[in-house]
């Protein structure tokens, strides 16, 4: 077939793509090498796979017919000559027509991007890298074998015509979407989300579009609760690997279409401290601790000495009140050991035959004995056949599992209690230490292992941002999973330093300074310690393992907690440097405290002085105009969240999104003003930027947020009893009271904001400046105006557009409304969005990208409602659409 050079334009190229066939069915080679190309013909960009001996310009295809099981339809697909993990993309339902191809050789193929419907990252069992695309019909193409790597490329090649989504069920699947900017009613038409046809979806979207867009999301309530919840539902969510089994493989070095880089600054140097040697100074005359704190960050910083460790211990543990008297303490021991006695003789008092019918008893026991007889033996205390030691761990750990029978005994607790029984060398108040540490610990034991894999992702998050050269290594060895550490996080590495390093580690995390997950950053401390042994080296899965474990006792514990108080810092710089210093975390480090101050006292003024938000008045027109808008954009990157809360939620946006699209459900449902919504999740945001860690109730937090937001905007819908029952009880008026008083405490009191929603009004004012000042171009206003507060939410509840600035999250918006809804001419439609590219002080391209996304995410979150949503009869959707976005009873808390 000849082919206009003219029309003919290479745009991509790689070699080393292998096409594999079947040896079993023909005489030819297993395996073929070629070319992978993306081309434009006519102007049409297609992908296409040809051998080595065609010059490319001509596209054949190789297909094999074979007979549907179920109704004996002919199927046409490729035949890999094996049975690899992606036969099941070949199920995607078909319907349309199978894309024409053109045939001038046996195994080459052409498809047009615009054919294209996913695309599927594996690994064969030969190690192999390869891609599976499938078209729309249904088809999957022959899979591309990468011997000489080049996928990331090819997918960097891909997004200029195409976007790839991650599928949130198999996070190795990229749905295709086509870059086009088309009306957004003719977006609806091919959703399908309602029943009764897109032309009567789009009459409803004019009419109401929070109630039809958000209708259509609340049927899919239960698939965005499931980022709160265990990965319990593998319909719905990505399983979390089991850090007991190895990770799935990856396939190059840096894989991912999006790599966020942060730029951290440089690491401070961090000094250790001597140890705490004087007790008798912080007690006062009845025998309290007269400042805790301080005793804590004298642990912290250098430890305890040995001979007063027994007594100390016992503070950070909580087993004596900081605030208790010597009386008091003697009141204590008393009662605790009473009551420990009364448990030991539960276990002590079950005779053979009993524990013959106890079959749970009988295992705690035997795995107690079996533990306690290789815990420690190195260690005098438990050295010896005949040690007290070993009858103390031993009837410690029973009476454990009388205390907390659903827990038990899991392997691993006696490592917790030995070093705690070294130190006190007493039964009772071992038992009772060791009870105040499983409160800390005590979700790692856990069957489910939940806690531990939450450990893994959240270590893998703090290393990918500390270190992206080192996580991109161990991504391209199978590793990044860093199931490696799952011992490290499990007994706190009780295994990794000598039983006296130990003692010394675990009272400084006993302090809980200067962050609850310290160990993390140990954590982070030594993989980094290790990286010039593990970058540029030939390690593989199996020999980093083994690398990780012959690490035991060739720490050095001092140089790791420097290292990790060090993270610690230059983490909380970063986020001050982000933030102005306004809102950065206090610390008990008198050092960072003074930066902060004076970081502050330097800052240049941004346009208003810090201090309590005036209400916000009603709009007034007259109040229009560019000088507004300009008073706008000078401070509205005061209000945004750090750009490394930003990137951390947007590799994790799950839990974000959800406590979004929460907030505006029950904005929706108690009828709030369209302020209240943006401005809590501005709120929330922030509070989140300076805490990096959610709290407790998630929701009390939102609800905490949405409260003030209602507050500064003088809405009376919202009240604390209607939040507490929005979340179904699950906390009280009085912790979202105190809930409110952290939020306002952490932001300092500035809950100043700005907002998508904040820009609108001005921005369509001067649209409405451009038009004719007719009836119809009032409707139009009235209409964009609806549309793009609906636009503008929905940004709010997906974590792609949080840091984008609002200007332009209020531009892109209103740009996309315009094109859906606006009976202007292409020519009049270039001239608004110019202005609102102007307006917003951006490139007409990026408000162009965004506005691209926009109608993008809509379309992918109507399509999430169609797939995911419950099967109900038409009826039953219409009744209970408007009346309940959001069906609490589905609420798992």
């Amino acid at each position: 077939m000849e082919q206009n050079v003219e029309d003919y334009k290479m745009i991509f190229e790689k070699e080393g793509v292998y096409l594999h066939t079947n040896a079993k069915r023909s005489n030819q080679d297993t395996t073929i090498p070629g070319f992978i190309r993306i081309v434009e013909r006519a102007g049409v960009p297609a992908l296409e796979w040809s051998p080595l001996e065609d010059d490319g310009r001509n596209a054949p295809a190789v297909l094999y017919s074979r007979k549907d099981g179920e109704g004996g339809e002919e199927d046409t697909n490729f035949d890999p000559g094996y049975e690899p993990d992606w036969a099941v993309i070949s199920t995607v339902k078909k319907d349309r027509e199978h894309v024409p191809v053109k045939e001038s050789g046996q195994w080459a193929f052409s498809l047009p991007l615009s054919e294209l419907y996913s695309l599927r990252r594996a690994r064969f069992s030969l190690g192999r890298n390869f891609l599976v695309l499938t078209s729309r019909g249904g088809h999957p193409l022959p899979p591309l074998h990468f011997h000489r790597g080049g996928t990331r490329e090819l997918l960097r090649a891909l997004q200029h015509y195409i976007i790839l989504d991650q599928s949130p069920v198999d996070g190795r699947l990229f749905l295709a979407y086509p870059l086009d900017s088309g009306a957004l009613s003719q977006s609806f038409d091919k959703l399908h989300l309602l029943d009764d046809g897109g032309s009567d979806l789009v009459s409803r979207f004019i009419h109401d579009p929070y109630a039809t867009t958000f209708g259509g999301f609340s049927k899919v309530t239960n698939f965005f609760r499931a980022a709160l919840r265990p990965p319990d539902s593998p319909a719905h969510s990505r399983p979390a690997q089991d850090p007991s089994l190895p990770s799935q493989p990856d396939d190059e070095p840096g894989f991912e279409l999006i790599t966020c880089g942060v730029e951290l600054g440089p690491r401070p140097d961090v000094t250790r401290g001597r140890p705490l040697g004087n007790w008798e100074e912080f007690l006062d005359s009845e025998g309290r601790v007269k400042n805790p704190e301080k005793v804590k960050e004298l642990v912290f910083r250098g430890g305890i000495t040995p001979s007063l460790r027994k007594e100390i211990w016992k503070f950070l543990l909580g087993f004596y009140p900081w605030n208790s008297t010597t009386k008091e303490r003697e009141d204590i021991l008393r009662v605790k050991t009473d009551e420990y006695f009364r448990m030991k003789v539960q276990w002590k008092s079950v005779s053979e035959e009993q524990e013959m019918r106890n079959s749970l008893l009988r295992g705690y026991r035997n795995l107690i004995e079996r533990d306690v007889n290789r815990t420690d033996r190195h260690n005098t205390f438990f050295s010896g056949n005949d040690n007290p030691g070993l009858t103390l761990l031993h009837d410690v750990l029973m009476t454990y599992c009388m205390y907390n029978f659903d827990l038990g005994y899991v392997q691993g607790m006696s490592d917790l209690l030995s070093p705690i029984l070294f130190v006190t060398q007493n039964e009772v108040e071992s038992f009772w230490c060791l009870t105040g540490f499983m409160e800390l610990v005590h979700q790692n034991f856990e069957e489910s292992q939940e806690a531990m894999k939450q450990q893994l992702l959240q270590l893998s998050v703090l290393l990918k941002a500390l270190d992206p050269e080192l996580c991109d290594f161990l991504d391209s060895q199978d590793s990044g999973s860093l199931c490696f550490c799952f011992r490290w996080l499990l007994i706190w590495f009780k295994r990794e330093f000598s039983f006296e390093d130990i003692l010394i580690l675990w009272e400084v995390l006993w302090t809980r300074l200067p962050c609850d997950n310290f160990h993390l950053l140990i954590a982070c401390a030594i993989l980094q310690s290790q990286r010039g042994e593990l970058i540029g080296s030939d390690h593989d899965f199996n020999t980093i393992l083994k690398h990780i474990n012959e690490l035991t006792m060739k720490l050095d514990l001092l140089s790791m907690l420097r290292g990790a108080e060090a993270i610690y810092l230059q983490l909380v710089r970063c986020k001050a440097v982000q933030m102005d210093g306004g809102m950065s975390v206090s610390l008990w480090c008198e050092e960072v405290e003074d930066d902060q101050t004076r970081d502050q006292s330097a800052a240049p003024p941004q346009g208003h002085i810090r201090g309590p938000t005036q209400l916000r008045a009603a709009w007034d027109p007259s109040a229009s105009g560019h000088r507004v808008i300009q008073r706008l954009l000078q401070v509205e990157d005061r209000y945004m969240p750090s750009m490394l809360y930003i990137t951390l939620i947007q590799r994790q946006p799950e839990r974000r999104e959800e406590l979004a699209k929460w907030a505006l459900e029950v904005c929706c449902d108690c009828g709030c003003d369209e302020a209240v919504f943006p401005l809590s999740v501005s709120l929330m945001d922030r509070f989140l930027s300076v805490s990096l860690s959610l709290p407790v109730s998630p929701f009390c937090l939102t609800a905490g947020c949405i409260l003030i937001a209602s507050k500064l905007t003088e809405c009376d819908n919202v009240t604390a009893d209607s939040l507490c029952a929005a979340a179904e009880y699950s906390f009280q008026p009085s912790n979202l009271r105190e809930m409110e008083r952290v939020i306002l405490a952490t932001l300092r009191w500035d809950t100043a904001a700005v907002t998508p929603q904040d820009f609108l009004p001005h921005f369509l004012a001067s649209m409405e400046e451009m038009g004719d000042g007719g009836d119809s171009e009032e409707e139009l206003i009235s209409t964009l105006r609806r549309h793009s507060d609906t636009l503008a939410a929905m940004c709010a509840c997906d974590s792609r557009f949080l840091g984008a600035p609002p200007s332009l999250v209020a531009a892109a918006s209103l740009n996309c409304a315009l094109r859906g809804l606006s009976n202007k001419g292409p020519t009049q439609l270039a001239l608004r969005s110019e202005a609102l590219a102007e307006l917003c002080q951006t490139d007409l391209a990026v408000l162009q990208c965004y506005s691209d996304m926009i109608e993008y995410s809509l379309r992918q979150r109507l399509s999430s409602g169609l797939q995911q949503g419950p099967t109900e009869k038409d009826g039953e959707v219409e009744e209970e659409r408007p009346g309940t976005p959001t069906d609490m009873r589905e609420i798992d808390f």
